[in-house]
């Protein structure tokens, strides 16, 4: 890698949004005070009433954009921030032909937006406790985007760090991969700052995220996070691999064989991963309609779609470790293995 100087503008986006400066200054936004359910279009009225009658709608909006034609409402979901900052909804309407039509209606996680570069998750190295004497931050860095699985070499790398009287403010940036890359999750490297001043009792952050994301010692543990994987060789013609898994969202997957390129591999997970699952594989024929490459419950594995014996396996939380759960496909048999590894 090759540590570079940044000092070009910081922009924040969510969604759609895009804000200037380190954060989201919502307090600079007039709240919306009016009942959503008044711009909310016909077509969409069922959705919306099961989202409010869930709570999912207990929201401070602020009015981003408001004229006589527009609104553009953003708030923060209620909720404890976790590392990647908030949640936030973002819902816009646009009057046309004298109705409000809904243009945008889902949610984003405010980061920090520089063209050319994407952000970080940093951690304090374990190995190297700070100190109020400190002037020296030793840190662990995981590039955020998509980057094949591998470091930053032969990229940029620009550390980033404001410093006030209670607070070191940490951005470290990475520039984004060229060419065709995939998605496996990044290593972290590590990484040292320089501060103005020694550290004292400020506080660390990383300010990739909002609201920032402090780095604390000790460090507390992650989540663990239960991933399934799905190998072998794809599905015969007219057959489909499946997966299913039960717990508070349970759900069926079918792979067939043309989907198989895509979905193979890394399928699904969970961080964090609380609740004991069971996950079962199976390979199920298509029906006349042909294969759909999701469905729910019984719409899956009707008994009369179920080829070959099911495979399956319990998921137990164990404190400490992440598990991985791969379901192999032969023929019309599959297989499962699970593995553990600790967290560090």
């Amino acid at each position: 890698m090759e540590l570079t100087d940044y000092d070009g503008p910081i922009e924040v986006s969510c969604g759609s949004m895009t804000f200037d400066g380190r954060s989201i200054a919502l307090d600079d936004y007039p709240i919306f005070t009016d009942d959503l359910a008044t711009y909310v279009p016909a077509n969409f009225r069922e959705e919306f009433e099961l989202e409010r009658q869930e709570g999912q709608l207990d929201i401070v909006f602020h009015e981003i954009e408001r004229d006589d034609s527009r609104i553009h409402l953003l708030g923060p979901v209620p909720g404890d921030a976790d590392g990647s900052g908030r949640y936030f909804k973002e819902i816009a309407f646009d009057l046309v032909d004298g109705e409000w039509r809904l243009d945008r209606w889902g949610g984003c996680r405010p980061m920090v937006d520089i063209d050319g570069f994407g952000i970080s998750e940093l951690r304090l190295d374990p190995s190297n406790e700070p100190t109020s004497s400190t002037q020296t931050l030793a840190l662990l860095v995981t590039e955020r985007a998509c980057a094949s699985g591998r470091l930053p070499e032969g990229r940029a790398v620009a550390p980033i760090v404001f410093e006030s009287p209670g607070a070191v403010d940490v951005l470290v940036l990475v520039e984004e991969s060229r060419g065709d890359v995939d998605c496996p999750g990044n290593p972290s490297f590590p990484l040292e700052v320089e501060l103005d001043v020694p550290l004292g009792d400020r506080t660390i952050h990383n300010i990739a995220f909002e609201p920032p994301v402090a780095l604390t010692w000790p460090i507390p543990q992650r989540s663990a996070e239960l991933s399934l994987v799905v190998a072998g060789d794809p599905p015969s013609s007219g057959t489909a691999n499946a997966f299913a898994w039960t717990g508070s969202h349970a759900g069926t997957i079918l792979l067939e064989p043309n989907a198989w390129n895509d979905f193979a591999g890394w399928v699904q997970s969970w961080s964090p991963a609380n609740e004991p699952r069971t996950i079962s594989g199976f390979v199920a024929s298509c029906g006349a309609g042909g294969c759909e490459e999701e469905c729910e419950g019984d719409a899956c594995i009707a008994s009369n779609q179920i080829l070959g014996e099911v495979c399956s396996a319990d998921y137990i939380v164990t404190e400490g470790f992440d598990s991985t759960i791969t379901i192999t496909y032969a023929d019309q048999t599959c297989t499962i293995n699970q593995t553990l590894t600790a967290i560090e």
